[in-house]
């Protein structure tokens, strides 16, 4: 009797990351919420909280596989919810302080990204760590659509240039 064939398994694709923000403004949280809703097969957010108190508990009940945070939660040290919130999801950390020693801080206590907004718009840094995820995710399509909206929002922007550009 010959053995039967082997049939290759294929992993199910993974399910969208969902994504908890936390950010002081108002209108940050309503920005990167729609940005987010742009991408439904790959990212959800699944809540958009102000403080750390909130933060803790919405990471504890939603389980995010991402969490954003902002440094400066108005007045509150958003850094120091790193050690908990990296417990159970990766956090990318968005600030407008543009200093080393937030950095260093940031990348010491965990977090898998900093963004320093100094020069450049929250909505173009996400973009660009959307790309990124969709890049290590092998997804080219969604990685070029979101390429598109950087270079929508920032014309001249060298990295939308460089992904854009003809092979």
């Amino acid at each position: 009797m010959s053995p039967l064939p082997t049939v290759p398994v294929v992993p199910a694709p993974p399910g969208p990351f969902g994504v908890l923000l936390v950010d002081d403004q108002q209108a940050v949280r309503d920005g990167l919420s729609r940005l987010i809703a742009c991408s439904p097969r790959t990212l959800r957010c699944l809540g958009a909280v102000a403080t750390g108190e909130q933060a803790l508990l919405a990471a504890r009940q939603l389980h995010p596989d991402v969490v954003v945070v902002d440094v400066d939660l108005n007045g509150e040290d958003g850094l120091a919810l790193l050690p908990q919130l990296l417990t159970r999801s990766r956090v990318l950390v968005l600030t407008c302080h543009d200093d080393n020693a937030t950095r260093d801080r940031a990348l010491r206590l965990g977090a898998q990204a900093f963004l320093d907004l100094g020069q450049t718009s929250k909505t173009v840094s996400v973009y660009k760590e959307l790309a990124k995820i969709y890049d290590e995710q092998d997804k080219v399509d969604e990685e070029r659509a979101i390429w598109e909206k950087v270079r929508e929002v920032a014309p001249d922007d060298p990295d939308a240039q460089s992904h854009l550009a003809p092979p």
